[in-house]
């Protein structure tokens, strides 16, 4: 069981592993009130939800942030990074955006993702909250290729690294701003909000930016040029993966890209071009 706890360190709530003959299960478990009852249920803890070991966060305002993904790897990474103070959110990749994410202001933080699509995924959110949050600065560790399939810093270090190697790792990782990881983040995930992102990043790239005539325009300096169709798409391919709502996960095969690019067009489609 790892409790959650406040500031001060007060109990707030807990999250239960139990392990089954199916695998792994998380449970949470929070001191409720119902029907004028109170007592201990087996149920989240209301957003916006605390950070584990907020008590370690505040009392160490000068150290720098780790954040991971999961309870079990916070408790490992803390033994092994005393130079840190290491956290994560309740629900993991599923609920970033429940928790709150204030303690970080003004803090460093870097996050380290589990080695899997997953966890890249919390790590583009939790970079985005922090930001958003007034973090000093966020930075995403780049896990080597060849670590195992959802590795994390509760796992035995791969063969021929060590701390030191570890360490380095995090000393290295690359800091991110606001607008390289906002195009991972949206309201709803649906076509109209990506299509409205997609012109955004366009003019982010190109400056200026005209649809007519079913293409795309963009101005080099003398005279206009039509971007390619792949140069397009690969930007709608930005999206996979975006994460939006509560946790949820936006998904883009053929079709939908071909939704999403439809809809771009027709909503700013320059017939004056």
């Amino acid at each position: 069981i790892w409790d959650y706890v406040d500031e001060a360190g007060r109990l707030l709530g807990a999250i239960a592993r139990f392990d089954t003959p199916n695998g792994k299960e998380l449970r949470p478990l929070t001191y409720c009130e119902k029907d004028g009852v109170r007592e201990w249920r087996w149920q989240a803890m209301p957003a916006p939800r605390p950070l584990f070991g907020l008590d370690q966060i505040t009392q160490n305002p000068t150290l720098p942030v780790l954040v991971v993904e999961g309870e079990k790897t916070v408790v490992a990474a803390q033994a092994m990074l005393p130079d840190y103070v290491v956290t994560t959110s309740p629900g993991g990749a599923q609920a970033p955006t429940k928790a709150s994410w204030e303690h970080l202001k003004d803090r460093t933080v870097v996050v380290w993702p589990d080695n899997h699509k997953e966890g890249l995924y919390y790590a583009f959110a939790v970079s985005k909250l922090a930001l958003d949050a007034g973090a000093k600065s966020v930075a995403i560790v780049d896990v080597p290729s060849d670590f195992p399939n959802k590795w994390d810093l509760a796992d035995p270090l791969p063969k021929g690294w060590d701390l030191v190697s570890i360490k380095a790792l995090i000393s290295s990782a690359a800091v991110v701003h606001g607008n390289s990881v906002a195009t991972f983040i949206l309201k709803i995930g649906s076509d109209v909000e990506i299509a409205r992102n997609v012109y955004q990043e366009l003019i982010n790239q190109h400056c200026k930016v005209v649809i007519s005539e079913s293409r795309v325009w963009h101005y080099v300096g003398t005279h206009w040029e039509a971007l390619t169709e792949s140069k397009l798409r690969r930007v709608v391919h930005l999206y996979d993966g975006a994460i939006y709502g509560q946790g949820g996960i936006t998904k883009l095969g053929t079709g939908r890209i071909n939704s999403i690019l439809n809809e771009f067009m027709h909503m700013h489609d320059d017939t004056g071009f």
